[in-house]
């Protein structure tokens, strides 16, 4: 059944619903940790799955089909490190050293990777 299943919904139904799946568990776990209340938790949960899941994969794969994968590659490896600095810069979260060195290595490598400058890239018309 699940083999007709993904025959038919397509790849991109299948991995938003996977992804919403996966995440309903951890945040409820959250939203048990924070206290929230059984009726917020109800109307909070779901939307919240919704938004970090579905919505991200969906503008991820319509990000893909605008630009090249490599770029969207890079753009992906270098979140963590930027959701790392907004965490850094709003809520003064500090990373031990190993993910510091890291994060490093991750900007170096998207420096590498990104797009090149050189003087044989340039054309004189």
């Amino acid at each position: 059944m699940p083999i007709i299943v993904a025959k038919r919904a397509g790849p991109l139904f299948i991995g938003a619903a996977a992804l919403l799946w996966g995440s309903l568990g951890p945040l409820a776990k959250v939203a048990l940790d924070v206290g929230m209340s059984p009726i917020r938790r109800r109307r909070w949960c779901p939307l919240m799955s919704l938004i970090s899941s579905i919505v991200a994969y969906l503008f991820y794969a319509a990000g893909l089909r605008r630009m090249k994968a490599s770029t969207a590659e890079v753009v992906a490896t270098l979140e963590p490190v930027v959701a790392a600095a907004i965490s850094w810069a709003r809520w003064r979260e500090t990373l031990p050293p190993f993910p510091q060195w890291a994060a490093l290595l991750v900007i170096g490598g998207a420096v590498m990777a990104g797009p090149q400058s050189s003087a044989a890239n340039l054309s004189v018309s």
